[in-house]
């Protein structure tokens, strides 16, 4: 989204418009997964809903995973 906005980027090439949707179809797919896991795995509400939360920022969803991996595996 900066580069739309800073250097208009994507009126000078249009196929930058596919990362943002493909980011939201991945976004989708994390979220179904992440439901998935945590029902197979019988993990509690809140911290499923924090997983998926995780996901919203940089980087956080690695740690997050990374804590439930080890917390549950």
């Amino acid at each position: 989204m900066p580069a739309k906005y800073l250097f208009d980027a994507v009126e000078t090439n249009k196929w930058l418009i596919s990362i943002p949707i493909a980011h939201g179809y991945l976004y989708i797919v994390y979220i179904l997964t992440a439901l998935q896991i945590g029902v197979q795995k019988k993990m509690s509400l809140p911290i499923i809903l924090a997983l998926i939360a995780a996901g919203t920022l940089p980087f956080a969803s690695f740690v997050a995973e990374r804590r439930i991996v080890k917390k549950y595996s």
